[in-house]
């Protein structure tokens, strides 16, 4: 099955590296971007509930696929403007909770709610939002990195995400094991092989 990342139609750009010569370095105005290049904006989530002093020391059922706190929430509407100003044409986010509130909130309207059912439901939004197991963090053994079900997360996030990509539950984490940092990175190396094809120049991560 083709993913959601490769378009159904890919624009021909070229692989190769252009020479040293052919970078724009003027990203402030899209239009100045050579065809060849993306700007990959990297976004990390606000803080959440197992960043806090002692947070791996709470309940399982507030450390699975942990939210973010209150200090997190504001850290992501701080950020919203800043964000907003970049222009995204595409934004990609995790999976987890945490990473969606932050998204949801930095690509939303100043009142719209994060976490609840009407969160996020707005009229004339064009940014597609798309949550991407690929770019999730390393999995397996702790909490904080298992994903809720796709149905959970659907009922909280939707319209605003497309959880197309999503099985109904987490087929990547385990409790007997830890991600390796190769498979991280090999994870990474994919990701951007399907996403270099992409028409858009500006992208949200």
């Amino acid at each position: 099955m083709e993913s959601v990342l490769t378009p159904s139609q890919r624009p021909s750009l070229p692989l190769r590296a252009p020479q040293p010569q052919a970078v724009d370095h003027r990203f402030g105005d899209q239009q100045e971007l050579p065809a060849v290049f993306k700007v990959l904006h990297l976004l990390r989530h606000g803080i959440a509930v197992h960043n806090q002093p002692n947070g791996q020391d709470l309940p399982p059922a507030s450390l699975l696929d942990a939210c973010l706190t209150a200090q997190g929430v504001a850290q992501a509407h701080a950020a919203r403007h800043t964000i907003q100003a970049l222009q995204p044409q595409f934004v990609i986010t995790s999976p987890l909770t945490r990473a969606l509130q932050t998204t949801t909130i930095i690509m939303s309207p100043e009142n719209a709610g994060v976490g609840n059912e009407d969160n996020n439901r707005t009229e004339g939004k064009s940014t597609r939002i798309v949550a991407v197991e690929l770019v999730r963090e390393a999995y397996g053994v702790l909490l904080p990195d298992k994903r809720r079900n796709a149905t959970e997360l659907q009922a909280a996030f939707r319209p605003t995400v497309d959880f197309s990509l999503l099985s109904e539950e987490d087929q990547l984490w385990t409790a007997s094991q830890r991600e390796s940092l190769e498979s991280v990175r090999g994870r990474a190396r994919k990701f951007l092989h399907e996403l270099l094809p992409r028409p858009e120049r500006h992208v949200l991560l």
